[in-house]
């Protein structure tokens, strides 16, 4: 089977971006229908750009009905039909700066016309070019600089604009302080026509040749992304099509949501969703970089964590969010980062920056990244500990700001979760920040002793022992048997979080507290529920089970957390917490990346093809295929299920070069063969065995399966 017949598709998504490009398309009738304007700003909008419709005589504008919608990651097909009896077929994709809709007509309208229309965003000015084509400059200072343009392959009878969208006049210029509208009238449906839109920041009529050589490209939108899953990105054969296709899925939300770089941000980043948070998040990006460690191509890796670099403020502190030209201060407040320390309180997001910064070093080798990230973590960890101290522990940091807790409606935080009848308010002192602390300098002690600063590496191991004693003696209830939240007046919260699971990431609980967590994990009024794990426990009386967010949702990015910690102490119960989550996000035989999910139902909730979403596919790779890159090689460490008889990945990208690895067996002991088709000899290790294989070689090597079953697995 070829990877073009291999490549993902959902039946009834509506959703298509593509990677660099400021539209996101939603289906929702033929034509350019509903386009997000992504804008790597905190400012978005989304509106119709040509909206494809039947004009009556008398007036009435009638829309279609959708019959039938098909995704994949280069183009949507769909279906739809007018009252008339008129039906549409359509094919669009997004080629950036552009975005097409090609649509071919079947029957007739009688005593009706077709018409394309649409309007600005608020103020604008819409001139009309000598082609046919409509040019509409957004005035309001949130959207400037945009430019939009729409374009029929079929010239229109006449174009028409209107300051009301009700009194139309046939002019070739206007303008508006309110809402403008454009419309585009045909008197004659035609057999065939495509209609298109581009952005662009410059006054200037896109030539008509530029819009038919984009037209001419939609085949090539569809080579790039085959050639992304054929050689860019790993490819997974396995008994259950579900993995594959969550794999591909989520890299295409991570792709898709690529914006070019522009103003501080010099690098390509990823935004969380362009259909929501279209612009760029701290520890959103951290995130995305572990993903995106795991392609070919690591720039994306390296530029997501440069701009934390790059948007970093003189004393240090790393934002929590920013656009092009600048930073959140926590305050609501928008400044340049070159502001942003005379500006109290600065605000920070979850520091999982020293987290991501030592994945990507380890998937990728390079030590000039370490170089480069290197100054910027050890400034980092400077502000944390003075800007953000608990005053309850030198060596805990506390949450201060509300932008700061990535939770952002959690009863964690009490009055600031939007709880107010809780009796605690910000600063509060998490545990799981302080585990990512606790990461961070354990990070900067490994990347000291890459650059042979031996007395920087002692004082940042030292460091990270301390804030390891801190949260396991501080923030431990020996009562409950978990680990919570403190006051800076050292009071520990009665709020039961997934987030008293996360120190297992750090491997601090020993093996009688492991047990005891395990116990409240699996405990069905606590966050075993059917689709785990719950943001806030379900026997809490504020738990919102529905439509929770981070008051009792499930978070596949916080399911990461403590599942990549869960596989270090047992892996057979971590394989079955991250196949719950895939069966979750590939409910009904549909791949998504929803923002979170309803714990019962399973149900996608609130942003689409949500970025840090996709964390579920790094465990798939490294924790259940056991795939760990290093800089001197590759180590094997699969936890697989046991009904699995075989298992292969392609484009395994590590030390220099690429391999791909196929296990066969059953039981306790796997056989891998491994095959290095890239270009440089790599060493392949599991356990005490190894074996190094020159370019274009193949061996073999056997290896423990460790999703070995206890004795009670329904403990």
């Amino acid at each position: 089977m070829s990877i073009r017949d291999k490549i993902v598709s959902v039946s009834g998504k509506p959703e298509l971006c593509n990677r660099g490009s400021h539209f996101a398309h939603v289906i929702r009738g033929p034509g350019l229908n509903d386009v997000q304007y992504a804008s790597g700003r905190l400012v978005s909008g989304q509106k119709p750009l040509a909206r494809v419709a039947l004009l009556k005589d008398d007036g009435e504008v009638v829309e279609a009905s959708a019959i039938k919608i098909d995704w994949k990651p280069y183009a949507i097909t769909a279906e739809f039909q007018f009252p008339q009896g008129l039906k549409v077929a359509q094919r669009s994709w997004v080629e950036h700066p552009f975005i097409h809709s090609r649509l071919t007509f079947n029957g007739t309208a009688t005593g009706a016309r077709l018409i394309a229309d649409a309007g600005s965003f608020g103020a604008a000015t819409i001139l009309v070019s000598p082609h046919g084509s409509v040019m509409v400059e957004e005035m309001a200072p949130e959207y400037k600089p945009m430019v939009l343009q729409v374009c029929s392959s079929v010239p229109p009878d006449r174009i028409l604009l209107s300051a009301d969208g009700a009194n139309w006049k046939e002019c070739d210029y206007a303008w508006s302080e309110q809402r403008i509208h454009y419309r585009m009238v045909f008197d004659r449906i035609p057999r065939d026509m495509t209609v298109s839109a581009h952005i662009g920041r410059l006054s200037d009529f896109v030539q008509p040749d530029n819009w038919r050589r984009s037209r001419r490209r939609e085949t090539d939108v569809e080579r790039a992304w085959i050639t992304t899953y054929s050689e860019d990105v790993p490819d997974l054969e396995c008994p259950e099509r579900a993995y594959r296709d969550l794999l591909q899925y989520c890299f295409y939300a991570h792709l898709a949501n690529v914006i070019e770089p522009d103003g501080m941000l010099a690098y390509a980043y990823n935004v969380p969703s362009k259909y929501m948070y279209p612009m760029w998040w701290m520890w959103d990006t951290g995130f995305h970089s572990i993903l995106d460690s795991w392609m070919r191509d690591p720039t994306l890796a390296f530029g997501d964590l440069l701009n934390h670099a790059l948007l970093q403020s003189g004393k240090g502190c790393i934002p929590d969010a920013a656009g092009a030209y600048y930073a959140d201060t926590g305050d609501l407040q928008w400044i340049h980062p070159e502001q942003y320390d005379e500006h109290p309180p600065p605000c920070t997001g979850p520091c999982m920056t020293g987290i991501a910064a030592w994945d990507v070093y380890r998937k990728t080798g390079s030590l000039d990244f370490v170089k480069r990230i290197y100054p910027h973590l050890v400034k980092y960890e400077r502000w944390l500990t003075s800007e953000k101290n608990s005053n309850l522990d030198p060596d805990l940091i506390a949450y201060y700001n509300w932008c700061d807790v990535g939770w952002d409606d959690s009863k964690r935080l009490g009055k600031a979760g939007f709880f107010p009848k809780a009796d605690w308010d910000l600063p509060v002192v998490p545990v799981d920040a302080n585990t990512f602390f606790l990461i961070l300098r354990n990070t900067l002690s490994r990347f000291a002793k890459l650059l042979g600063e031996t007395d920087r590496q002692s004082e940042y191991a030292e460091k990270a022992l301390r804030t390891r004693a801190a949260v396991d003696g501080r923030m431990w209830n020996e009562e409950h048997g978990f680990y919570f939240d403190l006051l800076p007046n050292g009071k520990m919260l009665d709020v039961w979080t997934p987030a008293g699971l996360v120190p297992m990431l750090a491997g601090v609980p020993d093996a009688g507290k492991y047990e005891r967590l395990r116990g409240h994990l699996l405990n069905p009024r606590k966050f075993w529920t059917k689709y785990p794990l719950p943001t806030l426990a379900v026997d809490d009386k504020d738990c919102g089970l529905v439509d929770g967010g981070w008051r009792g949702g499930t978070w596949p990015v916080v399911n990461w957390q403590v599942c990549d910690g869960l596989f270090s102490y047992e892996p057979e119960l971590a394989l079955r917490l991250l196949r719950t989550t895939i069966e979750m996000m590939t409910k009904n035989g549909r791949a998504t990346c929803f923002e979170y999910y309803d714990p019962l139902t399973g149900d996608g909730k609130r942003a689409v093809d949500n970025g840090f979403s996709a964390m579920p596919v790094d465990l798939i790779l490294r924790r259940m295929i056991g795939l760990n890159p290093q800089p001197s090689g590759l180590e094997l460490r699969p936890c697989l299920p046991h009904e699995w008889p075989e298992v292969s990945v392609r484009n395994v990208f590590a030390a220099g070069t690429t391999v791909e690895v196929r296990y066969t067996g059953s039981g306790t002991e796997l056989e891998a063969r491994v095959v290095n088709t890239g270009s440089r000899p790599i060493t392949v290790t599991s356990g005490s065995a190894g074996l190094t294989l020159q370019p274009g070689k193949e061996g073999s090597i056997g290896t423990p399966n460790l999703a070995i079953q206890r004795a009670d697995p329904a403990r």
